[in-house]
């Protein structure tokens, strides 16, 4: 599944813990979706911003964790 459409599926004001199959099991970032349909990415541990590259956003491997 695709960083967008995982982005796709959650409903606006929500958040969702998503994470790419290739990272090691402790990396998932948290989705906030905006009510205007943008989101924002978060390291769930460190709460830092995390910068998703196009690459990465249109990559076939992330997945919902919680």
């Amino acid at each position: 599944m695709r960083l967008l459409n995982v982005a796709e599926l959650i409903p606006a004001g929500t958040n969702a813990i998503a994470r790419r199959r290739s990272w090691q099991q402790a990396l998932c970032i948290e989705i906030s979706k905006r009510i205007n349909g943008s989101f924002e990415a978060r390291n769930i541990v460190t709460g830092d911003k995390v910068h998703i590259t196009p690459e990465s956003a249109s990559a076939d491997d992330w997945e919902f964790v919680h």
